[in-house]
């Protein structure tokens, strides 16, 4: 599963549901935090933290210290909904993170429905998010009753022309 080295040139991995060292020397695997919720990606901070995406019913990113203690825990637990009310300080599938030299995790999910990319502060709110790497523009409709609405690819986007901005709604077909 997931691999991440930190600037001291330490080793860590998931195996199953734990999370520990792993020392290429001896070839010995020494877990620090277990019973983890699915979780899949790791990623290392300049400050010798580790994150780990955890999925499941977590749909959460975990910070914890070398020694495994959970430090910060980004987004809402449970996540988002698969259907339904689109709400950005839930997750859903956080997969692939990043730490970048600000403090700020980046998490890439694993979903289409949007697509999204994530942004978060070191104190674990939500700093932006990015959407996109799909054809929106050619499967895009807009609702006559309700032109604030466009929906495209089972997503439905609110829309402000006057400041030509948009943002998600809701997922509303899977």
């Amino acid at each position: 599963e997931g691999l991440a080295v930190d600037a001291k040139g330490t080793l860590y991995a998931i195996s199953e549901s734990t999370l520990g060292r792993y020392d290429l020397k001896s070839k010995q695997f020494t877990p620090i935090a277990a019973n983890l919720d699915s979780p899949s990606m790791l990623a290392c901070d300049g400050e010798g933290n580790v994150y780990a995406s955890l999925a499941g019913k977590t749909m959460q990113v975990w910070k914890f210290n070398k020694d495994g203690k959970v430090l910060l825990k980004y987004g809402k637990e449970g996540g988002r909904p698969l259907l339904g009310k689109f709400d950005p300080a839930g997750m859903l599938n956080p997969y692939a993170i990043a730490v970048d030299k600000n403090g700020r995790l980046w998490v890439a999910e694993a979903d289409g429905q949007p697509k999204r990319y994530s942004v978060w502060n070191a104190d674990g709110k939500l700093y932006k998010d990015f959407f996109g790497s799909q054809d929106y523009a050619t499967t895009a409709y807009v609702d006559p009753e309700a032109p604030e609405y466009v929906y495209a690819q089972g997503v439905r986007y609110r829309v402000d022309y006057d400041k030509g901005t948009w943002a998600p709604d809701a997922t509303v077909l899977r």
